[in-house]
């Protein structure tokens, strides 16, 4: 039986993944730096943003441009909305009264202020930070203690994520893995190798996808596109 939702937040919930682009670029090239393709940046994901910065230019600048990018974050907040249709899968999860949470491989800082700024924060019951685990997806160390603090099984829950690594860590955490497909940045070439249980082309579909199944998540394999 479904009780438990935990979500990926960048290019889950929120559509921030061009801004977070753009935040580290301005970051790196501050601290001297060059330009980063999104593919290039997206390959260094999983650490947090600290971690990444001191990868790419040097312990010594880590935490410096963290700040920079903080600030820079911070100035286009409203470029980074919830994606179209969100607000109404949340609406949709609360009056069945499901269980929320969100495991995320960003910092704490950046993801508590974007959280507040969509005014969305306190609809979850867990969430959890890169800065709050040991390890990143695709370890399912943040799913698993995720489902720990809000008392269900894997069995009972879903994990939603647009990328590879969120697919196999909610597989190796035991729980459904359900593939978010809506943002410009999603390679479903790479999810799908992972094989997710479902696969969304929009937020829309994970709506009617509730609203029909909530006795549970069928048993399916691979990905099924509605």
């Amino acid at each position: 039986m479904l009780k438990c939702i935990l979500f990926d937040l960048d290019g889950t919930l929120v559509n921030s993944l061009t801004v977070t682009f753009d935040g580290f670029n301005h970051a790196f090239q501050k601290f001297g730096g060059k330009l980063h393709s999104p593919e290039e940046i997206m390959a260094h994901f999983g650490p947090g943003e600290r971690e990444i910065f001191g990868k790419v230019l040097g312990d010594e600048f880590g935490e410096p441009a963290q700040a920079a990018y903080f600030e820079y974050t911070r100035e286009r907040l409203h470029e980074a909305p919830l994606f179209p249709g969100i607000s109404e899968v949340l609406t949709e999860c609360r009056s069945r009264g499901l269980k929320l949470g969100i495991v995320t491989g960003r910092g704490r800082e950046s993801t508590k202020f974007i959280l507040d700024h969509l005014g969305i924060y306190d609809q979850f019951g867990c969430v959890l930070t890169h800065d709050d685990l040991s390890s990143s997806k695709p370890s399912p160390e943040g799913i698993l203690r995720a489902l720990e603090i809000l008392g269900e099984k894997p069995e009972d829950a879903v994990y939603v994520g647009d990328m590879w690594m969120d697919i196999r860590a909610a597989k190796r955490a035991g729980c459904r893995a359900l593939s978010a497909g809506w943002d410009i940045m999603h390679n479903i070439a790479l999810v799908e190798v992972e094989k997710p249980d479902v696969w969304f082309a929009t937020p829309a579909d994970f709506l009617s996808y509730l609203a029909a199944g909530m006795r549970g998540i069928p048993a399916r394999k691979g990905s099924i596109r509605l």
